[in-house]
């Protein structure tokens, strides 16, 4: 081990990442897999389908998080504009009324798949 790295400055020890590095290491011929010099090749094609969970993972939470935030701005502009917020005279007032709308179409929706049997 060469040093040890923290993870958003944050020292998660024990079980901490760090650099390592080999030198002069020597590996016997029959624990070879996919012949010298492709370890990175197979290391990348391990790695592919666990890109692919967290991606999906993430995609989930940004299904629900930037809805979420874009009513929590919309929600504090209206505050924010006071009795202007509910008048034509800006386009709070209709943004306000299409996202509660969709918001409820969201809950039920979201109730009826919760009760789903799987």
């Amino acid at each position: 081990m060469k040093r040890p790295l923290p993870v958003f400055r944050f020292d998660d020890a024990p079980h901490r990442h760090a650099e390592v590095t080999s030198e002069n290491v020597c590996v016997p011929a029959k624990n070879i897999l996919l012949g010298e010099g492709f370890g990175f090749e197979m290391a990348q094609g391990r790695l592919g389908p666990g890109r692919l969970h967290h991606c999906m993972r993430l995609r989930d939470i940004a299904k629900v998080a930037a809805p979420n935030m874009a009513l929590k701005v919309l929600d504090m502009a209206m505050q924010v504009h006071a009795a202007a917020g509910l008048s034509s005279d800006t386009v709070l007032a209709h943004l306000w009324a299409r996202s509660r709308t969709l918001r409820i179409a969201d809950e039920l929706g979201f109730g009826r798949f919760r009760r789903w049997k799987f």
